[in-house]
């Protein structure tokens, strides 16, 4: 299975560290990277992430949208706030925040979501053959 993992975030620098430190977890992935909620519509169309990783702050748009719309339009997708504003994040102790500033923990934090909810084999309508054998490939 091939991990479809979206980031919502604004910093494309961001989502690069993030993707390196993605190379050291086992898993086969791939990813794409949305700034708005057009994008991020678009995304859950089309992409059919398995996994949100969302910053908080967005400059137009914020997390809490984000998650509102992910658990509206793919509410089978895991959501995740990926932020360095920790602090902020205190008012979301109900949701899963991960630190922006700790990435090298990432592959430690997906594999254990995954763990915690159990793997979620693609629905027929999700499932890409070119993607059956591809390897990791950070899209960005």
């Amino acid at each position: 299975m091939t991990w479809r993992l979206l980031f919502v975030d604004d910093v494309a620098e961001d989502v690069e560290l993030a993707t390196l430190e993605l190379g050291r977890w086992p898993a086969a992935w791939i990813s794409r990277r949305v700034d708005s909620e057009p994008q991020l519509r678009a995304a859950l169309a089309e992409f059919a992430p398995h996994i949100v990783l969302c910053d908080l702050n967005l400059p137009g748009f914020d997390g809490e949208a984000a998650r509102a719309i992910v658990r509206a339009q793919a509410p089978a997708s895991l959501f995740v706030f990926l932020t360095g504003a920790t602090a902020d994040a205190t008012e979301h102790l109900d949701d899963t925040v991960w630190d922006k500033n700790r990435l090298e923990l990432l592959p430690m934090q997906l594999q254990a979501l995954i763990d915690e909810h159990g793997p979620r084999a693609p629905t027929e309508a999700e499932t890409d053959p070119a993607e059956a054998d591809s390897p990791r490939v950070p899209a960005l």
